[in-house]
């Protein structure tokens, strides 16, 4: 592989979709509770909602959509984190060298849900939940730096013939120099549509604004500048140390690359898995 090449026609390019993509999404972030929260010069004619607030500045007659994309959002992100769930608990299984019905994807992802999710989304409220927010950020960090390790020359993946290529499938191993290094290729929209989501928290604006003490706009700008910028960093790592690594069979899912005899990925992965699980209840409320 031609490491230059990589940088220059995939790596660069997809960081500055992932830079330009978190700008809008914290100034929008940001904007919603000046809408709806943060008006000082007002403070007896706040508005609640932003439905409410789309009332105040569009009209009433289309305000029923943002009610409905209000819902259909955090809906939609709920999903995508099952999807992803059933993928980190299916290769956990498999690191296990478990096997039967009862470990299939499908079982898992039913057991996990009915047992922990739903439990979990009833709670009345999230702050039992901090711990595991805290062991998300941790998990997040541990797991970026396993994978800027295993995108290193001396990594086990570069290595023909080592235990981890054998384990995985053919379409999951390193390819470089066939597809994945054209910037302005159809996968751009796919890149586009995972970084989005991962910016995805808009819906929780106005309990980061409710839960936020001395909670004045300057202090929720700060707030949103560092959030949004820890995770566009977090995300530019995770590409670019994925693609360094598996070239253009780097998966939606990273993680579903690595071998399931690998340590490091089996300890990422519950990570994950925690973290997902510990973020439902935020979807849910």
């Amino acid at each position: 592989m031609n490491a230059s090449y990589s940088l220059n026609n995939s790596i660069i390019p997809a960081a500055l979709v992932m830079c330009a993509l978190g700008s809008m999404s914290a100034y929008t972030f940001n904007m919603i509770p000046r809408l709806t929260r943060l008006d000082e010069s007002n403070d007896h004619k706040r508005t609640m909602s932003i439905s409410q607030a789309w009332e105040k500045e569009v009209g009433k007659d289309s305000a029923w959509l943002v009610s409905l994309f209000c819902f259909l959002t955090p809906f939609g992100t709920a999903l995508t984190f099952s999807i992803v769930l059933g993928d980190m608990l299916s290769m956990l299984a498999q690191s296990m060298g478990l096997s039967g019905i009862l470990m299939s994807r499908q079982a898992l992802l039913m057991g996990v849900t009915s047992a922990v999710v739903y439990p979990l989304c009833n709670l009345k409220s999230l702050a039992a939940l901090a711990p595991v927010s805290m062991v998300g950020v941790g998990g997040m960090c541990l797991t970026a730096a396993f994978m800027v390790l295993r995108s290193l020359p001396s990594s086990p993946y570069m290595a023909a013939g080592s235990t981890f290529l054998n384990s995985i499938p053919a379409l999951s191993r390193p390819s470089f120099g066939l597809i994945g290094n054209n910037a302005l290729s159809p996968s751009l929209l796919i890149l586009v549509s995972m970084c989005a989501t991962s910016l995805l928290v808009h819906f929780s604006a106005h309990d980061f604004c409710d839960d936020l003490s001395d909670n004045t706009s300057k202090r929720f700008k700060k707030l949103t500048a560092i959030g949004f910028s820890f995770t566009v960093l977090m995300n530019v790592i995770f590409m670019a140390a994925g693609f360094l690594t598996f070239g253009g069979n780097c998966q939606s899912m990273v993680l579903n690359n690595y071998s399931p005899k690998d340590i490091g990925a089996t300890i990422s992965r519950l990570v994950v898995a925690v973290s997902l699980v510990g973020s439902y209840p935020i979807l849910f409320r």
